[in-house]
């Protein structure tokens, strides 16, 4: 059965930014070399992980160079479009609650040893209104500044595959996220090494519940954001939109 891209484009952390366009910015906000030419640079106003397309990690192995990975992870060895259809939303993210308990032995080898760095400047999540359609916020730093997703890696051949880890929501993505009332794990670029090192169980388990996000503002976007149906990933889906209905709840 072909992946249900409708139904999840409702859940979450499936919808990211990236539109710093200067490789030097990149090298300097994380500390590391890029090769890959301005021009190549996998750049989105919108990115729909359903698109299967590339993003770009900063790996545990090699925390000192940007990599183009697909996102959605599939297991080492595996049949990744197979992986993808069969799981779905399931190959964009992972919940913190579910490794070490649930979680295959693969996924839990890779949170310890094969973690990574999604860099975004921006990610989109849906809110829940009465009466009416999600809507869609777009969550960035002051000023676009690029940050970067937790998640966790796997190698096949020459190719990464990757995926965004969850964890519960705090108080701006609990009030705005209000279904699931869950957040990707928002990482502040000075803070590489101090995730990408962490190689025991029980520091990651610490690091889960006490984890606090970096600070991001938030605001309404066109509906398109969540319509797999027509062309998301332009300039003007990025601008703030009015709704009469959320008058009444912020």
């Amino acid at each position: 059965m072909a992946e249900n891209r409708f139904y999840y484009l409702y859940l979450m952390c499936y919808h990211t930014a990236l539109r710093e366009k200067q490789k030097e910015v990149y090298e300097q906000v994380f500390d590391i070399h890029l090769n890959l030419e301005s021009e190549l640079l996998p750049l989105h106003f919108h990115q729909n992980g359903f698109d299967r397309q590339n993003v770009l990690i900063i790996t545990q192995e090699d925390s000192e160079h940007v990599q183009l990975a697909k996102w959605g992870i599939a297991p080492p060895e595996s049949d990744i479009e197979a992986y993808w259809k069969k799981v779905g939303g399931g190959s964009l993210n992972n919940r913190d609650d579910k490794f070490f308990t649930t979680a295959p032995e693969w996924k839990d080898e890779s949170l310890l040893y094969k973690k990574c760095l999604i860099i975004v400047d921006g990610l989109y999540e849906p809110h829940k209104v009465s009466n009416a359609k999600p809507i869609p916020y777009l969550f960035e730093q002051e000023n676009q500044a690029l940050f970067a997703l937790l998640g966790i890696y796997t190698e096949h051949d020459e190719m990464f595959t990757c995926s965004v880890i969850t964890t519960s929501a705090d108080p701006l993505f609990e009030e705005i996220h209000n279904g699931a009332k869950r957040m990707p794990m928002c990482v502040d670029p000075l803070d590489k090494d101090y995730y990408l090192n962490m190689t025991k169980e029980h520091d990651i388990r610490a690091e889960f519940i006490n984890f606090r996000s970096i600070k991001l503002n938030a605001h309404p976007v066109n509906r398109d954001a969540l319509n797999s149906h027509v062309k998301s990933d332009r300039e003007d889906i990025v601008e703030k939109v009015y709704y009469p209905e959320l008058d009444s709840l912020f």
